[in-house]
C-alpha cells in the first residue's frame, strides 16, 4: 500500500508550498504556470522503504530503543514519523485558516472605519 496524494485548497498556492519547504524540508515538485496547483516531493517511495534497512519488510513498523543513561531509556516506533508529520500538517492548515479569517476581520474593520469616517464627514458637510 502506498499513499497517493492529498488535494489542500488554498488561496496563495505558491506560498503554501514556499511554506511547506520551509518549515517541513519538503521540496516542490512543480508549481503549474497558471499558479492555480503545484505538488510536494513527499518521498513516499523513501518512507515506504526505511523498514527495510531494520531487516523487515517495507512498510513495516519497527522499534527501536534510545538508552538515556541514567535517565532510563525511550521507546521509538518508526511510525511516529509519519504521525508527526500528519500533526504539522493539521496546525499548519489550521494556523493557514486562521490567518485568513484574520485578514478578513482585518478588511471588514477597515471598510467599517473608512464608512463612519465618510459619514461623519457627510455630516459636517450638511
Amino acid at each position: 500500500m502506498q499513499f497517493a496524494y492529498t488535494i489542500v485548497y488554498v488561496a496563495d498556492v505558491a506560498a503554501s508550498l514556499a511554506f511547506f519547504e520551509r518549515a517541513f524540508g519538503l521540496k516542490a515538485r512543480f508549481l503549474h504556470e497558471s499558479g492555480s496547483y503545484g505538488e510536494l516531493d513527499t518521498g513516499a517511495a523513501g518512507t515506504a522503504l526505511a523498514p527495510l534497512f531494520f531487516g523487515v519488510d517495507a512498510l513495516t513498523s519497527t522499534w527501536f530503543t534510545i538508552p538515556l543513561g541514567p535517565l532510563g531509556s525511550v521507546d521509538f516506533v518508526t511510525s511516529t514519523i509519519f504521525d508527526i508529520g500528519v500533526y504539522l500538517v493539521v496546525i499548519g492548515l489550521v494556523l493557514d485558516v486562521l490567518r485568513s479569517l484574520g485578514a478578513e476581520v482585518d478588511r471588514q474593520t477597515l471598510a467599517s472605519a473608512a464608512n463612519s469616517r465618510s459619514a461623519d464627514t457627510r455630516g459636517v458637510n450638511a
